[in-house]
C-alpha cells in the first residue's frame, strides 16, 4: 500500500483507536492531552472533522497526535510507522522493519474529506428548505416560546421557523411531497444537507429519530425541535439549525445534517452544512454590522436595524471576512461591533478565540472601526438578554485594541498575583474560580468612569 493511502486509512481509524482505549465516542471523555490534567470530561470526538476537541484547554487533534502522546514519539515519520504497526498496515518502500504490536482493526477505507463532500447548490437548498418549512408548521407552543421568551415578531417567526418532524412515517410523507413540489430528483435531493437515500428501500429520507448521526458527544439531528433557516449573504436558506426540545447542557442546538450517510454502506448521498454563518439584513439597515453567536441574539440586533452575522460556535468564524466584503458591495458599512456573551471578560478561551477574529478583521478590513460591545454580567448573559431586560444603556462600546490590551493586562496581573505557573495546566475547578476573579477585575477596569467617555451606542 502506498503511504498516502495508508495515511488516509489511519486517519479514518480514529474511532477504532478511541474504542480500543475504552472511550465511548458518543459521550464526552477526559482530555487526552498530557499537558491538561482534566478532572471532568471535556473532550469529544467531532465526527464531521474526524478530530478530538477539548472545550476546556482548546486542543484539537487527530489520531497521529494521540499516538504521539501515548507512545512518546518525537517525529511524524516515527509516529506514522508506529501507526502502521498498530493497525497492521504494510507500506510500500518502508525501510524500517515492522514491529510486533497489539493490532487494532483499521478502517476499511479512508474517509471522504469534508472539503470533498458534495453539497447541493444554494438555490436548490433554499427551495428545499422553504418547502420543508411549509410542510412543517410550528405548534402553538413553539410560537408562544419564540414570541414571549425570545422576543420575535410574528413576521420573523413566520419567515424562518418550523417544527422539525422526526417520526419515520411522517418523514416519508414529507420527503415525497418535497420531491413533487420542488421538481428535484432523488439524485439532486440526496446532496441537500439533512437528506439521503436509504439503499435498503431506495427511498429519499431525511434525518430523524432513527438515523445514526453521532458527533460532538451526542446525536446531531435526530431529536424533535424548532427548525431555524440559516441564510447566506445572498439571502438563500443554505442550512437548518435545530433547537432541540430536550437536551443536556451544552447540546441544545444541532445541525440538520446527513453527514453520517457519507461513506456509509447503507445510505447514498448525504451532506453537511459545514460551519454555516447566518446573515440577517433588515429593511433600511444602518451602517453598522454586528457579529454575535447564535440566531436569537442576531434577531434582537436586527430588530434594531443592524445587519447581523451570527456564527454558530465562537470558533467557527473563519471566512467571515469574505462575507463582510460581499455585504459591503450591497450595503454601506461604517463599523463592526463584536457582541458576544458578557462572560467573555472571564472566559479566557472565548476571549482568545474572538480576539483572534478581531485581529484578522483589523488586517482584512482596516478601513472599518472594530469595537467590542461589553456589559456587566449582572445585566444579562447574552446581548439579547441584556436588551430584552431593558439594559441596553448599560452596554459600552470599546475600541478592539484597547479592549484586548486591558483584558490581557488583567489576566497577566492575576496570574502573577495568585502565582499561577501555567494556566493550561490548572484544574477545571480552579479555572472556574480564576474566571470569576478575572470577570470581576475586567469589569472593574473597563467600567471605571475614569476610563474615558462612553462611545456612541450601536444597538
Amino acid at each position: 500500500m502506498d503511504r498516502d493511502t495508508a495515511k488516509e486509512i489511519i486517519l479514518a481509524s480514529l474511532p477504532n483507536y478511541l474504542a480500543q482505549k475504552g472511550i465511548n465516542i458518543s459521550r464526552k471523555f477526559l482530555c487526552l492531552s498530557p499537558d491538561h490534567q482534566d478532572h471532568s470530561p471535556s473532550m469529544c470526538y467531532d465526527r464531521r472533522r474526524n478530530r478530538c476537541h477539548c472545550f476546556s484547554c482548546g486542543c484539537d487533534v487527530d489520531i497521529f497526535h494521540l499516538i504521539q502522546w501515548d507512545y512518546n514519539t518525537t517525529s511524524f515519520p516515527e509516529t506514522f510507522n508506529l501507526a502502521c504497526d498498530i493497525f497492521g498496515i504494510d507500506v510500500d518502500d518502508r525501510r524500517e522493519k515492522p514491529k510486533e504490536r497489539p493490532k487494532i482493526k483499521p478502517a476499511k477505507q479512508g474517509r471522504t474529506r469534508v472539503s470533498e463532500i458534495k453539497r447541493a447548490e444554494p438555490e436548490v437548498c433554499d427551495k428545499v428548505y422553504r418547502t420543508l418549512k411549509m410542510l412543517s408548521p410550528l405548534t402553538e407552543a413553539d410560537k408562544k416560546y419564540l414570541k414571549e421568551k425570545r422576543g420575535l415578531s410574528k413576521e420573523r417567526i413566520e419567515k424562518d421557523y418550523m417544527r422539525m418532524v422526526v417520526a419515520p412515517e411522517e418523514r416519508a410523507k414529507i420527503a415525497r411531497k418535497i420531491s413533487k413540489l420542488t421538481g428535484y430528483t432523488k439524485d439532486v435531493l440526496k446532496y441537500v444537507p439533512g437528506f439521503f437515500i436509504d439503499k435498503r428501500t431506495g427511498m429519499l429520507d431525511y434525518s430523524g429519530e432513527d438515523t445514526p448521526s453521532v458527533s460532538h458527544g451526542t446525536r446531531w439531528c435526530n431529536n424533535a425541535g424548532i427548525g431555524i433557516l440559516i441564510h447566506d449573504a445572498d439571502g438563500y436558506a443554505v442550512a437548518v439549525q435545530i433547537r432541540r426540545d430536550t437536551a443536556s447542557k451544552g447540546n441544545r442546538y444541532c445541525w440538520f445534517t446527513s453527514i453520517f450517510a457519507v461513506d456509509s454502506i447503507d445510505y447514498d448521498g448525504g451532506s453537511t452544512p459545514g460551519a454555516a454563518k447566518d446573515i440577517i439584513i433588515p429593511e433600511n439597515p444602518r451602517g453598522c454590522l454586528c457579529i454575535t453567536e447564535g440566531r436569537f441574539k442576531s434577531e434582537i440586533l436586527a430588530a434594531n436595524r443592524n445587519i447581523t452575522i451570527s456564527i454558530q460556535g465562537v470558533s467557527s468564524w473563519k471566512g467571515i471576512d469574505e462575507i463582510i466584503n460581499k455585504l459591503r458591495e450591497q450595503h454601506e458599512i461604517k463599523s463592526i461591533y463584536l457582541m458576544f456573551d458578557s462572560d467573555i471578560l472571564g472566559n479566557r478561551q472565548v476571549f482568545n478565540t474572538i480576539s483572534e477574529m478581531a485581529r484578522m478583521l483589523m488586517e482584512k478590513v482596516p478601513d472599518l472601526k472594530i469595537k467590542f460591545a461589553i456589559w456587566k454580567i449582572g445585566y444579562g448573559k447574552g446581548i439579547d438578554d441584556c436588551i430584552l431586560a431593558g439594559n441596553i444603556k448599560e452596554v459600552r462600546y470599546i475600541d478592539a485594541i484597547s479592549f484586548m490590551n486591558t483584558c490581557n493586562e488583567a489576566f497577566d496581573m492575576l496570574l502573577k498575583k495568585y502565582e499561577v505557573k501555567s494556566f493550561k495546566k490548572m484544574k477545571s475547578e480552579d479555572r472556574k474560580v480564576f474566571a470569576k476573579y478575572l470577570q470581576a477585575e475586567n469589569e472593574k477596569r473597563l467600567f471605571d468612569e475614569k476610563a474615558g467617555k462612553k462611545p456612541e451606542e450601536a444597538a
